[in-house]
């Protein structure tokens, strides 16, 4: 059994709203099947990945990339660190829309790592499926740790991270699917975290910087063909306009989760770090933190309205251009289609004067065909006008060669003109032959001097014998 998630544009739920009212052993069974549910549908595409970490804190924080494989991944998650850190790990994947057979094996440690960080293992059925949707769940106690955990499906990534608010470490495992989209985030990351690595001490850096760059590649994916010229668009270029209105899409996609990032945002930078929480940290190093990253939050929210309004406005721009197009092919076929009509009714018009040519002539053949043929065989020289017996003797010779030449050439006319219709005709009477040889052999006696039909009840010549 495979539940399916819908999956929407939700923050800061918790999973005990969805655990409320579900008996212990309910729960922990939609915890399996999600486990189920991932790893029969999400399989890797490679057996390395890529690491981004940021060790340190203030300005003595150190920004890291290196590849590694899965074996490594695994074990480096495992252990927890006692210094903060921001751990980004980023693995290629292959997500299939409906459950395979057999459970996959490249990610059968995932459910075990994601407990250990403190992920509730039903977020993993989230990931399984397409959606649009970013969640932040907790603060929640595991163990001697308190855990912030979130995760985020764009569909094309899909992630589950870990803040731990002992240690100030954040741990993400971001799952991407292949194209140039994903390919355009990535560039952006690495980016993003070695310009504000002294910013990863707080919670909300991670929201941030998925924020960041789902608006930079809104802007990105604003095609230069929303700004061209309306009135010189033409045909030509119209797979650009339709590859450009796909971006936008995209784009719209994008920048509602950023809406929905920063509706979580707003209330959650407003925060008073406590001092029971920061044993490994000064109180001035995380206010700092936090007052940074609360500025660079207002900045970027503040161009997520301008944004949309930019994008929604370059959809409508681009359908109102394809509609353009639309009429401008349909007038371009309707005026071929008028030539068209116009070329047919010429054409016509030749035709009924060829035909009335023709009837001309045919008439005209008629009428002097007769004449003709009287005195071209008039003129023959078998037959002797200035004698008493006109018929010479070698007359018939002319009647020789006539009517066999005529119908010779009335049987090529057929052969060749009529070919098809007499080949069907004789098929069709070939049928009807052979249909009535099978009736005909149905009502003969068979064999064995059984009759068919009613014969069998006619007397026979003893039975009229005796009866006489």
């Amino acid at each position: 059994m495979h539940v399916e998630h819908s999956l929407s544009l939700k923050t800061n739920v918790g999973l005990r709203d969805i655990s409320a009212g579900l008996a212990p052993n309910e729960m922990e069974f939609l915890r399996e099947d999600a486990c189920d549910s991932f790893l029969r549908r999400i399989k890797s595409r490679s057996s390395d990945c890529k690491m981004h970490e940021i060790r340190g804190s203030g300005k003595d924080a150190i920004y890291s990339e290196r590849t590694v494989s899965l074996d490594e991944v695994q074990k480096d998650l495992r252990c927890i660190p006692s210094q903060p850190r921001f751990k980004l790990i980023t693995l290629p994947i292959t997500a299939y829309l409906s459950a395979r057979k057999v459970p996959f094996e490249d990610f059968s440690w995932i459910p075990g790592v994601a407990k250990e960080l403190g992920i509730d293992s039903y977020l993993l059925g989230h990931l399984s499926v397409d959606g649009l949707e970013f969640k932040t769940i907790g603060p929640d106690v595991h163990g001697s740790r308190k855990v912030l955990a979130m995760y985020v499906n764009t569909i094309d990534i899909r992630m589950i991270a870990s803040y731990n608010l002992l240690t100030r470490s954040t741990t993400c495992i971001m799952f991407h699917m292949d194209g140039y989209r994903v390919s355009r985030l990535f560039r952006r990351i690495p980016e993003y975290m070695e310009q504000n690595r002294g910013l990863h001490l707080d919670s909300q850096f991670l929201p941030l910087l998925l924020m960041d760059i789902f608006i930079k590649e809104t802007l990105d994916n604003i095609d230069p063909y929303g700004g061209g010229d309306y009135d010189r668009g033409d045909e030509s270029n119209l797979r650009k306009w339709e590859n450009a209105r796909s971006d936008l899409r995209s784009a719209q996609k994008l920048l509602h989760l950023a809406t929905s990032i920063a509706d979580c945002l707003r209330n959650k930078l407003d925060i008073t770090v406590e001092q029971d929480n920061s044993d490994a940290l000064s109180q001035h190093s995380l206010d700092e933190c936090a007052s940074t990253l609360k500025a660079a939050f207002d900045v970027m929210e503040s161009r997520i309205a301008p944004t949309l309004r930019l994008v929604e406005w370059s959809i409508r721009y681009s359908d109102d251009f394809m509609a353009k197009i639309s009429r401008k092919l349909m007038r371009q076929d309707t005026l071929a289609s008028i030539e068209l009509t116009k070329a047919g009714i010429d054409l016509t018009r030749a035709a009924k004067i060829d035909s009335s040519s023709m009837k001309v002539i045919a008439v005209m053949t008629m009428i002097f065909l007769p004449g003709t043929f009287f005195a071209a065989l008039f003129a023959v020289p078998s037959l002797n006008w200035n004698d008493d017996k006109v018929v010479g003797q070698k007359f018939w010779i002319y009647w020789a060669f006539t009517v066999p030449s005529t119908l010779l050439i009335v049987i090529l006319w057929l052969a060749i003109t009529q070919r098809r219709q007499m080949a069907s005709l004789f098929e069709e009477s070939k049928k009807q032959w052979f249909a009535k040889m099978d009736v005909l052999k149905a009502r003969l006696p068979t064999s064995n001097g059984e009759d068919g039909g009613d014969d069998d009840e006619l007397p026979s010549i003893e039975d009229g014998i005796k009866s006489k």
